[in-house]
């Protein structure tokens, strides 16, 4: 997509402001007079750099979704104060009700969504503190997880915490991304309103991913 490398232009910047990469992204005809050795596909009519999509699920649900929705499951059961609730069992379960709630509300079906929620799902309770937390779960139920944990978390998060705040800012990013692509199951490509929709959230959650705040 871009000439970029580490030093001067990493492809590891994802500031639209600062981000050198962003402004040197290959035009499809750059591409091919730049690259001579490539793959045979590209010969093909139409087929260029810019008709190459990632792969969503695994680059999403099964890779950043994974370790974030995890992380904000150890907030929700470790760390948050929840009224009539003492452990992390109870917290959980306080979430889970809510999350359930939300499922039938919004009519999201049994195939598609988590049944049920345990700790050692993302952790282990006993030494949460040391691991590394990651969801358990198929990729269509960890989407159909993203608006009712984001509901949940709003629910429940610290009134006044800066760190809150943009856990909840990365939920409802990372939920517009998905519905920028769900409110067009036709399009090959998206209008351009919610291209750029789906553009802007998708850099504002690598930015609260990598935010310093985050981590405090």
């Amino acid at each position: 997509f871009v000439h970029a490398y580490r030093g001067m232009m990493p492809w590891t910047g994802v500031n639209p402001a600062t981000a050198l990469w962003m402004r040197h992204v290959y035009t499809a005809a750059e591409f091919t007079a730049n690259l001579a050795e490539r793959n045979n596909i590209f010969d093909l009519p139409g087929v260029t750099i810019l008709a190459v999509w990632p792969d969503y699920m695994h680059c999403k649900y099964m890779g950043t979704d994974q370790y974030f929705l995890a992380s904000v499951l150890v907030v929700l059961a470790f760390l948050v104060d929840i009224v009539g609730c003492t452990t992390p069992e109870q917290r959980l379960n306080k979430v889970w009700g809510h999350c359930l709630a939300y499922y039938k509300a919004h009519r999201i079906d049994a195939p598609s969504r988590f049944t049920r929620l345990t700790c050692n799902m993302f952790t282990q309770a006993r030494n949460w503190r040391n691991m590394f937390p990651k969801l358990k779960g198929k990729a269509g139920c960890i989407k159909h997880f993203i608006p009712a944990i984001t509901d949940a978390f709003a629910r429940f998060m610290t009134v006044g915490s800066p760190q809150h705040v943009l856990i909840l800012e990365a939920l409802k990013s990372s939920l517009a991304m998905d519905r920028a692509i769900d409110d067009h199951p036709g399009n090959f490509v998206l209008p351009a309103h919610a291209a750029r929709s789906f553009t802007a959230h998708g850099f504002h959650c690598c930015l609260l991913y990598t935010s310093d705040a985050a981590d405090d």
